[in-house]
């Protein structure tokens, strides 16, 4: 015997689906594609220059060589004088410590020129795990865009990639912008500006480049 499907059964189908779609996509799961993305790239060399524009803190240009290698081991070495790397994620994938976090896709904009998911990460191991972060996600090429954090040190970074040897996004420019936490020039803008150059991806760095040397 024949049985039909009740309409009111097809409805509701219809209902959820519809719902769902509406939506939006996963957030978690842009997240993951975000951090697979970044998992191609084992190790790299670059030219890296440094700006620093704030209160009672000028840096013009600071040459360097920056090392990196899975999952996090960062090396700086001076083109001339000092070299320093700033704190934040900006080498290698800026979601890799983010691992007990959860993404919440939020909308979909356009965020310098890019089409973009827009996600809210929380989580225990976050810098601001109270008030979450947000993510730019350029949603073709699977890599942030901008992100914006909250609190009373709130950093805001924007993004440029480029696609280097036809294989791989990877940043050719971070502006970052933050307030001064505390003392006297609490609520201050400072204004740092990185741009990566000369990238060599892939060709294997020894484990010794990031040892730390005895001063003399």
């Amino acid at each position: 015997m024949r049985r039909t499907i009740p309409a009111v059964v097809i409805i509701t189908c219809l209902l959820i689906t519809s719902l769902a779609s509406a939506a939006g996509p996963s957030g978690d799961v842009i997240l993951a594609a975000v951090k697979r993305n970044y998992s191609a790239v084992n190790d790299y060399r670059a030219d890296v220059s440094l700006t620093v524009k704030g209160p009672q803190v000028s840096i013009n240009s600071m040459k360097m060589v920056v090392y990196f290698k899975k999952p996090n081991k960062i090396h700086a070495d001076a083109v001339n004088g000092m070299a320093m790397v700033p704190n934040g994620t900006f080498f290698g994938n800026p979601f890799e410590q983010m691992t007990n976090c959860h993404a919440t896709y939020v909308r979909t904009e356009m965020k310098q020129g890019r089409q973009c998911s827009v996600l809210k990460l929380n989580g225990s191991n976050m810098m601001s795990p109270s008030q979450g972060l947000t993510v730019w996600v350029d949603k073709e090429r699977l890599v942030p865009v901008a992100m914006q954090s909250a609190g009373e040190a709130a950093l805001k970074t924007v993004w440029r990639h480029e696609k280097i040897d036809g294989k791989y996004y990877l940043p050719v420019e971070i502006i970052a912008d933050m307030q001064a936490p505390e003392g006297p020039n609490s609520g201050k803008q400072i204004k740092a500006t990185l741009k990566f150059s000369n990238y060599r991806v892939n060709k294997g760095i020894s484990d010794k480049v990031f040892e730390q040397k005895p001063r003399k």
